[in-house]
């Protein structure tokens, strides 16, 4: 929890645009979404669509 407040704090929002690594709980990629808003990017998007 304490990393991913930390990297939360270097931020406003976060956007995830790694498809491949959405399905990961790390610190930077699931952590950071308890402290900031968090979105899908444009990349995500078309990756979504794309199933």
């Amino acid at each position: 929890p304490g990393f991913s407040k930390m990297l939360a704090s270097l931020g406003d929002i976060y956007v995830d645009d790694a498809f491949g690594a959405a399905h990961r709980a790390h610190a930077s990629v699931e952590g950071v979404t308890k402290y900031l808003p968090a979105y899908a990017g444009f990349l995500m998007e078309s990756e979504i669509n794309s199933l």
